[in-house]
């Protein structure tokens, strides 16, 4: 029997009887979560009839009380104003252009409707836009990872967006991944040299700083004085990517160089611009593309000065975990990325596996004059060839 609700009780069932048993019918009177107060007839009498009514009364409920998902356009506003201040505007405004350029189909569309079948959509038409040429996979999963970190951003607060999860779950693209070179450890010197031979001194100083410590582009170009122990022969980067200060060991060629710099100070950015302030981004990019061109070597990035600089440690045999300790990185698999293949080491693999097979050249000949001798001893003719 469902208990009946007494004066202040406001939420369950009661039985309301008729002037015949027939006639008894079961009422509910519930709470809604906005505070309303709900109440009326199940028009039954049974119990279970009455809980299964008076449940479907609740989620219909819970429905009307949950906020409506907002667009993304609605959405991306919230999301810049919840971001850390050390975001900047750069990042900001590519955010703001995925969504001009690649995502206006769906800009004002709720976002529980950003179902498998919209995004895959949205993918057919990134990499294959009409009457231009198609766009690369690469690209595509960075919108897809700029979705993601919105969809996120809603679903870590339900309450006021209405999401309880992503709506869709497409998989990243697995593109081709490109042949990436390196600075060959024999042209080091020749790079330096045509480091200094740019317009602004400042470039041939960053240079130095990234490949010789390997450091991030942003990192050399945030690079303080202050910061370097000249007793100690250490450099402690203050502005890293992981907010850590992690002391490095700067090599007695850089550091004679930086002592030599004209204008060193005390205290102060090793390099900036007109105005005293750090260099822009990709600062190191257009001189590091001419520097290439000299050389004959395919274009680098700035960034691939890092993977150099982690390549030859490996080279020269320094163990993986120290690589990854010069380079700060918090998992050993992230610096297996940075390491090209030891070439050395795989020439010396394919000629031990030539020599076993018998098609070394030393092999072929040895065998040659083998024949040779015993058809001598034999009395035999060569045959001309």
């Amino acid at each position: 029997m469902a208990r009946k609700v007494e004066e202040g009780y406001s939420d369950g069932l009661y039985l309301r009887k008729g002037k015949t048993p027939d006639k008894d019918r079961y009422y509910y009177k519930v709470k809604s979560p906005n505070g309303e107060t709900l109440h009326g007839s199940t028009r039954t009498r049974n119990e279970e009839e009455a809980k299964d009514y008076l449940l479907r009364i609740r989620l219909q409920m819970r429905e009307k009380a949950r906020p409506k998902p907002p667009t993304l356009r609605t959405l991306i506003p919230a999301w810049e104003n919840a971001l850390p201040e050390e975001v900047t505007k750069k990042h900001k405004k590519e955010v703001n252009a995925i969504l001009r350029l690649y995502l206006q189909a769906v800009a004002d569309l709720p976002l529980d409707q950003l179902k498998d079948s919209v995004v895959i959509e949205l993918r057919q038409a990134y990499l294959n836009p009409p009457g231009k040429p198609k766009r690369s996979p690469e690209g595509w999963n960075k919108v897809l990872r700029t979705l993601r970190a919105w969809m996120a951003f809603a679903v870590s607060r339900p309450e006021k967006y209405g999401i309880q999860r992503c709506p869709f779950q497409v998989a990243r693209s697995e593109p081709q991944e490109k042949v990436r070179h390196i600075l060959p450890a024999k042209m080091f010197k020749r790079f330096l040299v045509l480091a200094d031979e740019s317009k602004n001194p400042h470039v041939g100083l960053a240079l130095r700083l990234m490949v010789g410590l390997g450091l991030r582009e942003v990192e050399a170009l945030t690079a303080r004085w202050e910061w370097v122990q000249w007793d100690r022969h250490i450099y402690t980067p203050g502005h890293t990517k992981n907010r850590q200060a992690q002391p490095l060991q700067v090599p007695v060629w850089l550091l004679s160089w930086l002592k030599k710099v004209p204008w060193r100070t005390p205290s102060g950015l090793m390099t900036f611009d007109e105005d005293g302030k750090a260099h822009h981004a990709q600062f190191t990019k257009k001189p590091l593309e001419r520097i290439c061109r000299k050389l004959g070597i395919p274009r680098l990035s700035p960034h691939r000065l890092r993977t150099s600089f982690a390549t030859w440690l490996a080279d020269s045999g320094v163990p993986l975990s120290s690589v990854q300790a010069m380079l700060r990185h918090g998992d050993i698999a992230t610096t297996m990325r940075y390491v090209s293949p030891q070439v050395e080491v795989m020439k010396s693999a394919q000629d031990s596996l030539t020599k076993t097979l018998g098609m070394s050249p030393r092999h072929s000949q040895k065998k040659k004059a083998k024949k040779k001798l015993v058809a001598k001893k034999s009395g035999k003719k060569r045959k001309p060839a």
